[in-house]
């Protein structure tokens, strides 16, 4: 497949967009980081060279797919969650299997901020974080609607603070297939996670602390003196 080099800004996004396709299946290949830039150009019969017209390296490639897969996760969960308010329960289940059906996101959120986002270019990068924050807005919006008794502020602290553990548990619960034999062993069993149950449990003492400090006429992040 030989491509020729794209000159019209339309042409151009054009390209990005089966760039971006063929990097998600080297991702899903080959994991999302056991594959390089010159692979990625190779795939895609695009010398090095020319690929960097378009990105400036592997990072701000899988920094673009996690935008991307972030819009599906935030429009997917605000159409899924129409018929709120919800209780707590149901909403901790709910954005516990949206999370779950989505494993290409958790995987790039448990790599982004601590490997990705140190090896990308700022002029790269700042359309991307745009883009991130206006979805963080649209999702703040979802859980504040889901969870009517929230602030704005809170809305947004909550869906944020959920994220972050997803990111996080996402590893631990599908660990590398040596782990997984050690998991069979009785003495290693209580090491094993299951996402979705240990992610509704999360959300559900967090919703819960939370709607309990509403309560009190204060926010969670208020000290017990400022109530």
């Amino acid at each position: 497949m030989e491509f020729k080099r794209a000159r019209k800004d339309e042409h151009i996004e054009q390209r990005k967009d089966e760039i971006l396709n063929i990097a998600r299946e080297l991702c899903r290949e080959n994991g999302v980081m056991a594959w390089s830039f010159n692979a990625l150009g190779r795939r895609t019969s695009i010398s090095k060279s020319n690929l960097y017209r378009y990105f400036k390296s592997r990072e701000e490639v899988l920094m673009q797919l996690f935008a991307l897969e972030i819009e599906v996760f935030v429009l997917g969960f605000d159409r899924r969650m129409d018929k709120g308010p919800y209780d707590i329960p149901a909403f901790s289940r709910a954005i516990a299997r949206e999370y779950h059906c989505c494993p290409f996101l958790c995987e790039l959120m448990s790599v982004a901020p601590a490997i990705l986002e140190h090896h990308v270019d700022v002029t790269g990068i700042i359309p991307i974080k745009r883009s991130i924050m206006e979805l963080a807005q649209i999702h703040g919006a979802t859980v504040q609607r889901s969870l009517d008794w929230m602030t704005e502020e809170m809305a947004a602290w909550a869906s944020q603070t959920i994220g972050v553990y997803a990111g996080g548990l996402w590893p631990v619960s599908h660990p590398s297939s040596a782990m997984v034999a050690l998991g069979q062993m009785p003495e290693f069993k209580c090491m094993k996670v299951d996402f979705e149950t240990q992610m509704v449990r999360f959300v559900t003492t967090l919703l819960r602390g939370m709607k309990v400090s509403v309560g009190k006429g204060g926010t969670p992040w208020d000290s017990p003196s400022d109530r």
